[in-house]
């Protein structure tokens, strides 16, 4: 009786608008499972390939499906978890599921995989090898012991009685003899069961956890309690408070053997994070970055696959690993942008995404900031979110004592500044110095050489050198945001923002309230110190409020609302890129007509569909956004304008790169 064919449906890390089909081979039947990693032809290139459907009813000619080359042996099947995240994906961002299978396991990963595999292969075939001499051995030795002591035996008896001396002289020999052959049975039996074990070991058992500060903490028993109610929690805390709740909670879910994910905003925090925890859980603590070298990432993996548990430390790309028994997700400062993938697709925000990890694994999930973004303080009004806000450890008077904000514009017009540098800085930094304490000036960004220069024609007497580079106080450090973003500065030291306009300046919405969590920040790390900013714009609500020493969430919120900007609506960045200007901008109002013909935008600020640009925010690259209202149509207006893009670049047969951004930073 002739077999049914098999038919399954594939993913490829290839940008393609559509599942695969493809034919299981009749050896293969039954075989092959949801997750399973197989490899297929695409065109007359082979290539890795996971399975999403099996069973299914091909919509085209049978004769036209192409059977799979075969499994792709050693490569790890990919779980349900993983396949729901990469759907979520692709359809809330816009892209393709191959260009999130393709994000999740790049070429590198790939690879690396299969060469684990063959050193699997090839050390399991050496290990059987090893283990058939061992074994083969040990029937030799035993054969032997057995012909000895049977040799013993004849000449003891062929012995008469009155042989005495003769007698025991042989019987001594043999227990020599027989001791001897014993002991080596005994040592290759052990070498024989030791491989045996060895090909059953896969994982070292982690260790046992470390007595831990945090019992103490009062706010652990409110914190596990709004946990448990099933909605995100927002906490409200400064970074001392954070760690001590976070390793509280960490520890109580490791004590139930199940595994934690704990996300940092940037690579340069998975170190002071993975010293502290490795401190408090031991090898249970695991990192994650792509600064890490591939075999490494592949170890993590094939760690966080076996029982557990396991705390993972990672950055955004953490969200793709493949979780067993995953319990808690941590969202370390939420609000940072850096959680954002800018390119490439899928150009997804990690902060929420582990929201909706949480969900696809039923683990509780806490997003932690002193300042959080308005985004999640909206879904703590709304009720989505719970919001646990902790009252600041240091006063309010300790945090206002050593902030100043200086008028540049007034400096300059009373002559009151030198170079970068205001008169009433200059005094400040000379109490500091004199005090024996170090003077720490922030640049926003570029080269810091000519700061350097003038801070040392200023303070010739003084050491002046970059942010990095050791140097006993009292002297000059120089440095940029980057370098100085996360230190903690010394007691009595000065920090000081030479000029804080450019972050004002923006071209973003979000651009006062990045700027109100920069500033804190920094305000929080000189706790010990003082901090200065100088400012042309000294009179703008971010300032006042730095100074007043109050949040300014509700103003924003309501600017937000009045303008209908997100978190009261979403919006959509369509951007254009091409080398040719000319082509670039014909294109641009070509396909601002077209969009305009699919999702007939409105006027006013509060219209369900509005249409701005196109502007520029980069070389070569125009970008049009859509702002769309935050109700139950936003998908299918979203669907609509990727549809309304793909059939635009078919009709034209645009050969430039369009790229679609939803909820650009």
């Amino acid at each position: 009786m002739e077999t049914q064919p098999e038919y399954i449906q594939v993913l490829t890390p290839l940008r393609l608008e559509k599942a695969l089909t493809y034919r299981v081979p009749a050896s293969l039947h039954g075989r092959i499972g949801t997750g399973e990693r197989v490899k297929v032809r695409v065109g007359g290139s082979l290539t890795d390939a996971v399975v999403t459907r099996t069973g299914i009813v091909p919509d085209i000619a049978p004769e036209r499906i192409r059977e799979i080359e075969g499994l792709a042996e050693g490569l790890e099947r990919i779980t349900p978890e993983e396949i729901r995240l990469w759907e979520f994906l692709a359809d809330y961002y816009l892209c393709t599921e191959g260009e999130v299978f393709r994000c999740a396991y790049p070429s590198g990963k790939i690879r690396s995989e299969e060469t684990a595999a063959r050193s699997r292969e090839r050390a399991e075939a050496s290990r059987q090898k090893m283990h058939a001499a061992a074994l083969l051995r040990v029937k030799k030795l035993e054969a032997e012991m057995a012909e000895a002591e049977a040799r013993t035996e004849a000449a003891l008896a062929s012995l008469s009685e009155r042989s005495v001396k003769t007698r025991q002289k042989l019987i001594d020999k043999r227990e020599e003899r027989l001791a001897r052959l014993r002991q080596t049975l005994e040592n290759a039996r052990a070498l024989a069961d030791g491989m045996a074990e060895a090909g059953a070991e896969t994982h070292k058992a982690p260790g046992t956890l470390t007595a831990k500060e945090e019992d103490t903490v009062p706010e652990v028993a409110e914190l596990k309690k709004a946990l448990g109610e099933g909605k995100p929690v927002l906490l409200q805390a400064d970074a001392a408070q954070r760690l001590a709740l976070y390793g509280a909670l960490i520890r109580d879910t490791l004590s139930q053997g199940r595994s934690v994910l704990m996300m940092v905003s940037e690579i340069a925090l998975t170190e002071s994070f993975e010293t502290d925890m490795r401190r408090r859980f031991g090898d249970r603590a695991l990192v994650f970055h792509s600064r890490e070298t591939t075999a490494f990432r592949r170890k993590v993996a094939d760690a966080l696959r076996s029982e557990g548990p396991h705390l993972l430390i990672g950055t955004r790309s953490a969200l793709f690993l493949p979780y067993h028994a995953l319990s808690l997700i941590l969202v370390d400062e939420e609000q940072d942008r850096s959680y954002k993938q800018d390119s490439p697709a899928p150009r997804y925000n990690a902060r929420d995404c582990a929201v909706v990890l949480a969900g696809i694994h039923r683990a509780r999930i806490l997003l932690g900031s002193r300042t959080p973004s308005l985004e999640s303080l909206y879904n703590c009004l709304n009720g989505r979110y719970r919001l646990i806000s902790l009252p600041d450890r240091a006063s309010a008077g300790t945090l206002q004592a050593g902030l100043k904000v200086i008028d540049t514009v007034a400096e300059y017009r009373k002559r009151g500044m030198c170079g970068q540098f205001s008169r009433k800085l200059i005094e400040d930094m000379r109490h500091t110095l004199a005090a024996g304490r170090e003077v720490c000036l922030i640049r926003l960004w570029g080269e810091t050489e000519s700061t350097v220069k003038e801070a040392q024609a200023l303070f010739p007497d003084t050491a002046v050198v970059a942010m990095e580079t050791p140097a006993q106080a009292p002297c000059i450090r120089v440095g940029t945001l980057a370098r100085t973003k996360h230190l903690t500065f010394a007691e009595g030291s000065l920090a000081v923002l030479l000029q804080a306009d450019p972050i004002l300046g923006e071209r973003n919405f979000r651009a006062d309230e990045r700027a109100f969590q920069l500033l804190d920040h920094y305000r929080r790390n000189c706790a010990a110190g003082s901090f200065i900013i100088q400012t042309g714009r000294s009179a703008h609500p971010v300032f006042q409020a730095l100074l007043a020493g109050r949040d300014p969430w509700t103003e924003l919120l309501e600017e937000r609302k009045a303008f209908n900007f997100p978190p009261y609506s979403r919006i959509v960045d369509i951007v254009l890129r091409d080398a040719n200007e000319k082509r670039l901008s014909l294109m641009t109002n070509a396909l601002y007509e077209r969009l305009c013909a699919a999702l007939r935008p409105e006027p006013g600020l509060g219209a369900a569909v509005r249409l701005e640009g196109p502007f520029s925010t980069a070389p070569e690259s125009l970008t049009l956004r859509a702002v769309l209202a935050k109700d139950r149509r936003f998908p299918q207006r979203k669907q609509a304008l990727r549809e309304a893009v793909d059939t635009f670049v078919k009709d034209r047969k645009y050969i430039g790169f369009i790229h679609l951004d939803v909820d650009p930073e």
